[in-house]
């Protein structure tokens, strides 16, 4: 019962969102120029590891990496209808084969890299 009162008081809080840090400001600076070249609108949904601070600072949507190997990453980009993904180098550690070799996936369209981040498509 008390798990249940909790859950509750938190969700139902006002919980601020912190401010993104320096580094993260500009990652997701070099982040929204890249998708401006690849040709992604700023209406399309995107999926990254910070969802929030790609939000405040560039005034993109996005949705969470979901933990989970690049099998499970692509069902669930597939049920959400999320087309593109940027990989980071702080991605878990189940998609280190896509992040380290990323011309190698036959899942997903690679992109290109810009200053560490990889971007993809599903096709």
């Amino acid at each position: 019962m008390l798990s249940i009162v909790v859950i509750v008081l938190i969700s139902q809080s006002q919980l601020p969102v912190p401010p993104p840090s320096e580094r993260q400001l500009r990652n997701i600076c070099v982040i929204s120029v890249a998708l401006d070249k690849f040709g992604v609108s700023k209406e399309t949904i995107v999926m990254i590891n910070n969802p929030p601070g790609l939000y405040i600072a560039a005034n993109r949507s996005a949705v969470v990496i979901p933990s989970g190997d690049p099998d499970q990453l692509y069902l669930a980009m597939k049920a959400t209808g999320v087309n593109y993904l940027i990989l980071e180098k702080n991605h878990t550690s189940l998609l280190d084969g896509l992040y380290s070799s990323p011309e190698e996936t036959k899942m997903f369209e690679y992109l290109g890299t810009r200053e560490d981040i990889r971007y993809f498509k599903i096709p």
